[in-house]
């Protein structure tokens, strides 16, 4: 049995909500360039999300905030990825120096 590709965008939500990566301010969502499909998620996978920023960029609407452009791929255990997505964050800046 394989799983729809919403369910596999859900837990792949779940599983970068869960993780370490945390934008200062939080993340909305502004959009999706890319998202994909390439392999079937089936009962007893199990998976994980890599994630790369592509572009960082100050808003040019709203001041303090920005613009993240990333590429999250979902792999099941044998490396093989079963989600690819591009999107772009609405993000809160943080001010330089600070961490």
């Amino acid at each position: 049995m394989a799983a729809s590709g919403w369910h596999t965008a859900a837990l792949t939500m779940r599983l970068l909500v869960e993780s370490s990566f945390v934008p200062v301010g939080g993340i909305v969502g502004a959009g999706f360039e890319e998202l994909t499909w390439p392999r079937p998620v089936r009962t007893g996978d199990e998976l994980r999300v890599e994630s790369e920023v592509l572009v960082l960029r100050p808003s040019k609407s709203r001041p303090g905030q920005g613009m993240i452009k990333i590429r999250n791929i979902t792999m099941n255990q044998h490396d093989e990825p079963v989600q690819r997505s591009v999107g772009t964050l609405l993000v809160r800046v943080r001010p330089m120096g600070s961490n």
